[in-house]
C-alpha cells in the first residue's frame, strides 16, 4: 500500500513540474554561431517576430525602446569603420598604396561601435527575461504540495 501511494505521490510531482517547466509562450535563446537564435513554441523566429512579440508585452516594450536608442549609432560607426578598414586592404590586395591612417580609424571605429551592440544584445535579453516572466507568472497557478504523517498515515495534502 506504501509503495503505491509513493508511486502516486511520484507521479503527481513528476507530471506538475512537467506542466510548469516551461510556458509554451515562452521565448527559449540558444547561441548559434556568432550570434543567437530564438525560439517561440519549439520554432525559430526572425529578429523581426521577436521584436512583435516582445512590443505585445509592456514592460519588454520599454526595454525594447530603450534599445533601439543604440541600434542607430551602432551601426554608422560600424559600417563606415569596416568601409574605411575595407577599403585600405582592398587597395593593398590590388597592390596600390593604402592609406594605413584611414585603416586605422576605420578599426578604432568598428572598436567604438562595440558597447553601442552590446547594450542593444544587453537590452534585448532583458526584454525577453521580462516578458518570460510575465508570461510564466500569468500563466502558473500557485500550486502547493505537503507530504506528510499523520496518526493513521501518510498523507498527500494538494492546495491550489
Amino acid at each position: 500500500m506504501k509503495t503505491y501511494l509513493m508511486l502516486v505521490v511520484l507521479v503527481i510531482a513528476g507530471l506538475l513540474n512537467q506542466s510548469y517547466a516551461q510556458s509554451p509562450d515562452e521565448i527559449v535563446v540558444q547561441k548559434k554561431g556568432l550570434g543567437f537564435a530564438y525560439y517561440l513554441d519549439g520554432r525559430e523566429i526572425s529578429k523581426n517576430e521577436l521584436l512583435y512579440v516582445l512590443e505585445s508585452d509592456p514592460a519588454a516594450e520599454r526595454i525594447i525602446k530603450k534599445s533601439h536608442r543604440n541600434i542607430f549609432p551602432g551601426k554608422v560607426l560600424r559600417y563606415a569603420g569596416a568601409a574605411s578598414l575595407g577599403l585600405a586592404v582592398g587597395t593593398y590586395v590590388t597592390g596600390g598604396s593604402p592609406s594605413w591612417a584611414a585603416a586605422g580609424i576605420g578599426a578604432a571605429l568598428v572598436v567604438v561601435s562595440l558597447p553601442f551592440t552590446g547594450a542593444v544584445l544587453k537590452r534585448e535579453q532583458q526584454a525577453i527575461y521580462a516578458y518570460n516572466g510575465t508570461v510564466r507568472y500569468a500563466s502558473k497557478p500557485k500550486v502547493d504540495m505537503t507530504l506528510g504523517y499523520e496518526q493513521h498515515g501518510a498523507t498527500l495534502k494538494i492546495s491550489f
